[in-house]
């Protein structure tokens, strides 16, 4: 307080470095600013209060752009997992009907009289548990061959371009396997009688569907729906690419993802469940239908391929059984997912057994389970960058301490 003290710090510099402790506030010993001081520190205020507010746009770019990425990222992983593995979380969802088929009841076989059809509607009858139906355009032609050894067997006449009498045939089916397709090329009159994948693949296989369980109906209200088992193809997904795009030059692939779409989309609609299967190029007996590649060569393999190997989606490469292949449709009617797509080859080893189908389903019910997993954690991975950003922004410029 002594007049020297005072005149030493007058003579101070006035600079923006310069500070003095706060004591001197309390003892009166600051000395009175000049206007130059003032002025120089309004503009350093003015300069730190930008200097802060661009720090807080920074820091909230950041926070949003990371949020923002990672979410991307995964969604964009999720994406690619679902163009090749299937996109099941849109059917997923708590349905008080099991979709497994109870002893006694009613199950209908679509293209019954094909070579898949057939050994279908022959190992359900062999069981001797369930009301089989057999829907097929030639019943003649079934009675004398297959169907006398498929005892207890009801023959419908049907073509899935008729819709009334597909209606007819499914009236009181509480579930369906369509086992129906065409040749990829309407060659040496393979298509013949509109008998094309336009027909059949598309068309055909969503009259199936819609006469089965479509509101107004004839069947959709008089017995509880459980399953639509779809025997489709691998590469359906996959058209665009080698060397699936040679094989869909006359459609057929674009066909069978039409008929897949009608499928689902009335699945979700109604509440039923549905399995998607899809086997490589068929090898094996029966031999009947001499319009594939595989039946009219009669291709077959060594009798050690006959192991199945299911794999998520449409993703598998290989060739597939007949018999493995009608063991794996039928099985699909007794697993409780509701929504399965997959698909299934044949590979070097023994035959696959009911218990061992079924088991692999079942780990394939999981793998779904865990897409929708995925879906959530995307949800809540979203939510948490959105409130990490507000937050952080609201630390960084202040207003958190604004109270």
């Amino acid at each position: 307080g002594s007049r020297d003290s005072q005149a030493v710090v007058a003579g101070m510099p006035l600079h923006n470095s310069v500070c003095f402790p706060s004591y001197l506030h309390h003892l009166g010993q600051l000395p009175v600013q000049s206007q130059q001081w003032q002025h120089q520190e309004r503009r350093v205020y003015r300069d730190s209060s930008n200097h802060s507010s661009q720090s807080s746009s920074r820091a909230s770019l950041f926070v949003i752009g990371f949020g923002t990425s990672a979410t991307v990222l995964f969604r964009a992983q999720r994406r690619q997992r679902r163009l090749t593995r299937g996109d099941f979380s849109s059917f997923l969802r708590s349905n008080a009907l099991s979709p497994v088929l109870q002893e006694g009841e009613t199950v209908a076989v679509v293209g019954a009289n094909g070579n898949v059809g057939r050994l279908v509607t022959q190992a359900l009858c062999e069981s001797g548990k369930y009301q089989v139906r057999a829907v097929l355009r030639n019943p003649d032609a079934a009675r004398s061959s297959w169907a006398q050894y498929a005892k207890g067997c009801e023959l419908f006449s049907a073509d899935t371009r008729d819709y009334a009498a597909l209606a007819e045939a499914l009236r009181d089916a509480n579930s369906v396997i369509c086992t129906t397709g065409v040749p990829a090329f309407g060659i040496s009159g393979q298509w013949e009688g509109g008998n094309h994948p336009e027909s059949v693949d598309h068309f055909g296989v969503k009259n199936a569907v819609h006469a089965w369980a479509a509101p107004g109906a004839v069947s959709a209200d008089a017995v509880p729906k459980r399953r639509f088992v779809l025997m489709s193809s691998v590469g359906v997904t996959r058209r665009n690419s080698f060397p699936y795009a040679i094989l869909n030059g006359g459609g057929v692939l674009d066909a069978k993802a039409a008929g897949e779409a009608a499928l689902k989309s009335m699945a979700k609609q109604q509440g039923f469940a549905f399995a998607v299967v899809r086997p490589g190029q068929l090898f094996g007996g029966p031999y009947a239908n001499n319009r594939y590649l595989g039946t009219l060569f009669q291709l077959d393999k060594d009798a050690a391929t006959r192991r199945v190997q299911l794999a998520l989606g449409d993703t598998a490469v290989g060739d597939t059984l007949r018999s493995a292949l009608a063991g794996v449709l039928v099985q699909c009617l007794f697993c409780e997912a509701q929504a399965l797509d997959f698909a299934a080859t044949s590979e070097e080893g023994p035959a696959t057994s009911e218990e061992d189908i079924d088991v692999m389903l079942r780990e394939l019910a999981s793998q779904v389970a865990a897409e929708i997993g995925d879906e959530q954690l995307e949800k809540r991975a979203s939510l948490a960058a959105s409130t990490l950003s507000g937050a952080m922004e609201n630390v960084v410029s202040g207003k958190v301490f604004d109270r």
